[in-house]
């Protein structure tokens, strides 16, 4: 038999439709809120990580090129890469980095025309734009355009068409060839020091690993002159971008470490290079540490 129903007891409240969305809406929150703390407090500590190494760079830049006693005399250092581009994808931090030292006159050799399409002409204008955004040079059309080592004479940026230096995955570049043009463009502008990829080329293209191999043959004919090399990373931390600056206090004590006082001209310089701005390009520039970072060592 059933037992009686006490109607003195209580009924639970009846449930209301819109209070569980409500507990959602605010448990969601209160997570969002806790993920923006998170953010903002690595967003300080890169910022304080940021300041604390830009303070460095003075030093940093001292041991590419020391400042000379003389006021009115510049020190020259020259950049040596394989295509037009490679200067606004690899090393912009380090060019805004030297540039903004007013006692230091930099000078670029670009050792092919990019022809692989077909579009060297258009690579070189771009080139020379690209160059002027990156205050290497005072024009944007300012370019030496030549064919020969006899052709080398003074000038910020300079870009060879030469029949052993086209550009190609599958093309070895002349070496000893290289090291003529290098030894050319150093004593036609005075050069100090060069700077160059490293052994592994930042992507493994065949004819970045030709150039420094060049560089390399130089530097052993000519000691007196300083070579530097911007130092290849592993795939993840290429692509880590802005993070970078966190990581590379602790990796690279040993290297020299630039930032970027603007990332925003690493955009606007591979923008110069319309006909090859296309959209994993425009990703590359926002996802690669070296539109932020560049850590260098030395040529030995």
């Amino acid at each position: 038999m059933a037992e009686p129903f006490d109607y003195d007891v209580p009924l639970p409240p009846p449930s209301v439709p819109g209070s569980v969305a409500w507990m959602w809406m605010m448990n969601t929150a209160l997570d969002l809120a806790k993920l923006s703390l998170v953010l903002i407090n690595a967003l300080v500590f890169m910022i304080i990580v940021y300041i604390t190494q830009r303070q460095k760079t003075g030093e940093n830049v001292d041991k590419i090129v020391k400042k000379s006693d003389d006021q009115n005399k510049k020190r020259r250092v020259g950049f040596v890469i394989a295509h037009p581009d490679d200067e606004a994808m690899f090393f912009t931090p380090l060019i805004q980095s030297l540039s903004s030292q007013p006692y230091i006159e930099l000078f670029l050799i670009c050792l092919s025309t990019g022809n692989f399409d077909g579009l060297g002409k258009v690579r070189t204008k771009e080139l020379a734009k690209s160059c002027h955004v990156l205050s290497i040079s005072d024009s944007p059309n300012s370019i030496l355009e030549i064919t020969s080592v006899q052709q080398v004479a003074p000038s910020k940026v300079t870009i060879v068409e030469n029949d052993k230096l086209q550009d190609g995955m599958k093309n070895k570049w002349d070496e000893t060839l290289i090291l003529e043009f290098v030894e050319a463009f150093v004593k036609a502008n005075d050069i100090e020091s060069i700077i160059t990829f490293d052994p592994h080329g930042i992507s493994s293209h065949p004819n970045h690993i030709n150039v420094h191999n060049g560089v390399k043959k130089f530097i052993q004919k000519n000691r007196n002159i300083s070579a530097w090399q911007l130092i290849t990373t592993s795939l993840p931390r290429k692509y880590i971008g802005v993070f970078d600056i966190l990581l590379c206090p602790v990796l690279d004590q040993n290297n020299l470490i630039f930032f970027s006082p603007n990332p925003v001209v690493s955009y606007r310089a591979m923008e110069a290079h319309y006909s090859q701005f296309v959209w994993f390009r425009k990703l590359f520039v926002f996802f690669s540490k070296y539109a932020y970072t560049n850590t260098l060592n030395k040529i030995q």
